[in-house]
């Protein structure tokens, strides 16, 4: 009982506890935007740099398939020294009984692939040819100018069956951009997600904030009135003791800003030391009904969903797999042709001057026909594979596409559902703050006390951290929806490129 005693003295003679800095304004303070912190996120996240390169692998990819139309530039040399016995035959003409003779060819052209499957090359080649036999006149010089063809006429022929490794480069790099989008997607989500975790830590603060300073406006009411022995002394102590408690929740509402302001800074790739400046949520909360119709959110989602468009890519990969497979199954049957101009001079330039007279032509046209013995095991092993795989892909497409139509759904009556909650609690509050005036009439007039007043403004504090938890989930459950549509960047204002992600590669 002494100690009860003694704790109200001390209650009394000092009317001011030492409380901690409840009413303390951060320095610095950054006010930022939603939308100006999405995009930063956008420019600045170190983890969506890291995906970004994933997707620009994916277009360097394309370019590797497409070089296979590059033309390639060949130059060689090549020495050649003979020295043998003639031959009976060779000494009729030759009238030698031994040959030495000695070859240098130097050759240039240019090899390349066409469209259709043809492969070309150009060449010129000039042989400097020094021997036994016409040693006397010097070397002689031999050049030729000519063109080669190698055409498929079943395996492999065809812009599409040349062209497939590019077009399936092309659809994979479409598959990693929506994949890209699908992480970006992801990451703004979290990001927004976080900066109204910010604007409800800030908001439940404020709360706390105003209740202390509440609080602290009673127990020195209380303390004044008590020192007039207008009240009891358990008012001070009623008052003191819903003082601390205020004080306790102020603390932990501050905790939980400094947590999400330092969610702030992770997302924007800084941290505290290099980055001392408290942020400020600004963006107010909007309640509004839905303003499209179910129908009208499946058909945007079927527009700009990731993995609803990455699904059709990949059906199309396999349509593309399919028709190579189809292909490899015929014969190799290849068409040749090559045509040429010849000279020969004793100088270098005589000769090339002679081939271009048009007076020695050398001509080839030809066939090849090449058939796998065992009936083409190893095509028809991939053909069937293509096609399971874009059975694969259809089933898959399928799946993606129900659990969209599900998606959007439980999205828009999610949204509802946090619409009117946010309009109940508005009541709620509305009523709480009645019952609030109410008491402190009655507290006024000396027909209340001090724990059923404090009682009644915490009842309100709550009703007020419920309603803004409800405007804060209101606002995450029209991300939902926007995540369901596949919308999200395209409601923060976020361009990465085309939608089908094939027209920048």
């Amino acid at each position: 009982m002494r100690a009860a005693y003694f704790i109200i003295f001390l209650l009394l003679i000092n009317p001011v506890l030492p409380v901690f800095s409840s009413t303390e304004t951060p320095v610095d303070s950054v006010a930022l935007g939603l939308s100006e912190f999405i995009h930063r996120v956008k420019d600045h996240n170190e983890t969506l740099k890291a995906r970004r390169l994933d997707w620009e692998t994916g277009r360097e990819r394309v370019k590797k398939a497409a070089s296979i139309f590059e033309p390639e530039w060949v130059l060689s040399f090549k020495h050649e020294d003979v020295e043998k016995k003639s031959t009976k035959k060779e000494q009729q003409y030759l009238w030698r009984n031994e040959i030495d003779e000695g070859t240098d060819t130097y050759s240039t052209g240019i090899n390349g692939l066409l469209y259709p499957g043809t492969k070309y090359r150009l060449e010129y080649s000039m042989d400097d040819i020094s021997d036994t036999y016409n040693r006397d006149d010097g070397d002689e010089y031999q050049n030729f100018l000519g063109v080669s063809l190698l055409q498929p006429l079943l395996k492999g022929a065809g812009i599409k069956t040349t062209t497939a490794q590019i077009r399936i480069a092309e659809t994979e790099a479409s598959i990693d951009f929506q994949t890209y989008r699908r992480q970006l997607t992801q990451l703004i989500y979290e990001a927004a997600t976080v900066y109204w975790n910010l604007k409800l830590a800030q908001d439940k603060y404020k709360v706390r904030l105003e209740s202390v300073a509440n609080a602290e406006k009673l127990l020195k009411d209380n303390q004044e009135k008590t020192a007039a022995g207008k009240v009891a002394q358990t008012e001070v102590i009623e008052a003191m003791a819903g003082l601390i408690y205020r004080q306790s929740l102020e603390t932990a509402a501050r905790q939980s800003l400094v947590e999400s302001m330092n969610q702030i800074r992770t997302f924007l790739a800084g941290v505290v030391n290099s980055d001392p400046h408290s942020f400020r949520a600004v963006d107010d909360i909007d309640v509004a009904p839905l303003e499209i119709s179910f129908e009208e959110s499946v058909k945007k989602a079927f527009r700009l969903r990731f993995d609803y468009l990455a699904a059709q890519k990949r059906i199309e990969r396999e349509q593309i797999r399919i028709a190579f497979a189809k292909n490899q199954r015929w014969p190799q049957l290849d068409l040749s042709a090559s045509y040429g101009l010849n000279g020969l001079g004793n100088q270098a330039n005589d000769s090339l001057e002679k081939a271009w007279d048009r007076d020695y032509i050398s001509w080839d046209v030809g066939l090849s026909l090449t058939v796998p013995l065992g009936g083409g095991r190893q095509s028809r092993s991939e053909l069937a594979m293509a096609r399971y795989q874009k059975q694969q892909a259809l089933l898959e497409f399928k799946s993606v596409e129900k659990s969209v139509i599900n998606a959007i759904d439980s999205a828009r009556h999610l949204v509802e559902s946090e619409r009117i909650q946010v309009s109940n609690y508005d009541h709620v509050v509305a009523l709480n703050r009645e019952l609030l005036d109410i008491e402190m009439a009655r507290f006024s007039s000396g027909k209340s006390n001090s724990r059923l007043l404090l009682e009644k403004e915490e009842e309100l504090n709550r009703a007020l951290e419920a309603e803004k938890e409800s405007r804060v989930r209101y606002k995450k459950a029209v991300m939902q929806l926007d995540m369901a549509q596949g919308s999200l960047l395209e409601t923060f204002g976020v361009d990465i490129g085309a939608v089908e992600g094939t027209e920048g590669v």
